[in-house]
C-alpha cells in the first residue's frame, strides 16, 4: 500500500523546523519511526536549500510505500528554475554546500526532476531496514564515496 501526504510552506527560516516536525510526526503515524533521523536531516537540508536559494512557497510531499521492498519518497518542490549543483569544494565550514552531498551519502536514492508549470522537485528515498536483518544492510548510499 502506498500512503502520501503533502505540505506547502511559506520561503522562511521557520519551514525548516515546520518540515523536521511534519516528517517526524507523519513517519510515527505510518509506523516508519526507524527512517525519522535521516528523513528529518535530508528533508530539512533541501528545504534549507528552498529557502536560502528559491525564495518560494515550497512544497514538501512524503510517500510511504510498505511493500516488498518498503521506502519513503520525499519530495521537495519550489518554484525557482535553477537546478542545484553540488558545490565542488563545499564552502569553508557554516558556509554551505553540503546539502546535496548529505543526500548522495545517506539516500538510497535521489534527483531533480523539472515541474511542467515551472519550478522543481528534488527528491530522495530511504528504506527501512527490515526486522533482524540491521546488521546485514548497508545504509549509506550506493552513490556515496569515502
Amino acid at each position: 500500500m502506498i500512503r502520501s501526504l503533502s505540505a506547502r510552506l511559506e520561503s522562511t527560516p521557520l519551514a525548516v523546523r515546520e518540515t523536521r516536525r511534519f516528517v517526524r510526526d507523519i513517519l510515527r503515524v505510518w509506523d516508519a519511526e526507524i527512517l525519522g533521523e535521516t528523513a528529518e536531516l535530508l528533508a530539512g537540508a533541501l528545504v534549507t536549500n528552498a529557502v536560502l536559494y528559491a525564495g518560494t512557497p515550497i512544497d514538501v510531499y512524503l510517500a510511504w510505500s510498505d511493500g516488498d521492498a518498503p521506502r519513503l519518497r520525499v519530495n521537495v518542490c519550489d518554484e525557482a528554475d535553477t537546478m542545484p549543483e553540488i558545490v565542488e569544494p563545499p564552502r569553508p565550514a557554516g558556509h554551505g554546500g553540503y546539502g546535496l552531498r548529505l543526500l548522495e551519502r545517506f539516500s538510497n536514492n535521489w534527483g531533480v526532476e523539472r515541474r511542467d508549470r515551472g519550478g522543481k522537485c528534488v527528491w530522495f528515498e530511504v528504506g527501512r531496514i527490515p526486522d533482524g536483518r540491521a546488521g546485514d544492510i548497508d545504509v549509506e548510499s550506493s552513490k556515496a564515496t569515502t
